[in-house]
């Protein structure tokens, strides 16, 4: 997305956008060699860099002290969460956008078909709420409930893992049962996130570049 005016007045300024899991840290959660540099380097250009992740808010955070950056949009939950800056501490962001969906039909659809899966949904506030402790899972503001539960009210987004399933393995699985209704997206192995129909991190980018 290109700005014609801004800081960077000699040349065109940018706004650059960069995902976290597999851009900005690698599988073992270690920074990619030298994004730091490059991203003070973008900065320092006039630029505006900012975040667009599958994460919640609370997994992308201290992903932007990290890079030493508070631009003043991030696009969370893969385009479901618009967060923006404050006037008042440019530190604190609050929900600018929030899209959500009901989860009910899709989690009884996956659970006929992956039993043994852990699952967890993304509310509009931000809290989550999930069936099985993970590991790799942040779970700051998230609190572990019944299946039944999670399709209580409507949410920004789902969280299937499933340890014993491949990528392709997922992808077999949404063709095959039709997930027509929602937008998904496949992580690194047995992890499927599932967004409302027609939202993604460019539906939410375009958003934030107008």
């Amino acid at each position: 997305a290109r700005e014609t005016d801004g800081p960077a007045a000699a040349a065109e300024r940018l706004l650059i956008v960069l995902d976290i899991d597999g851009t900005i840290l690698l599988e073992d959660e270690t920074l990619s060699p030298g994004v730091v540099e490059a991203v003070e380097h973008a900065h320092r250009a006039g630029h505006e860099i900012m975040l667009a992740t599958g994460r919640s808010w609370e997994g992308t955070r201290d992903t932007l002290a990290v890079l030493d950056i508070a631009p003043e949009f991030v696009v969370c939950s893969n385009g479901a969460v618009i967060l923006r800056r404050t006037d008042a501490d440019p530190l604190e962001y609050e929900r600018f956008y929030v899209e959500t969906f009901d989860p009910t039909e899709v989690l009884t659809l996956l659970r006929d078909h992956l039993p043994d899966a852990k699952y967890m949904v993304e509310l509009p506030d931000g809290r989550r709420l999930f069936t099985e402790h993970l590991e790799d899972w942040n779970l700051v503001e998230a609190e572990r409930v019944s299946f039944e539960m999670l399709g209580a009210q409507p949410v920004c987004r789902i969280v299937v893992v499933s340890p014993g399933d491949t990528e392709s393995d997922f992808i077999e699985l949404v063709e095959r049962i039709g997930l027509n209704e929602v937008s998904y997206a496949v992580g690194w192995t047995a992890w499927l996130d599932i967004a409302p129909q027609g939202v993604d991190k460019g539906t939410a980018l375009e958003r934030v570049r107008d």
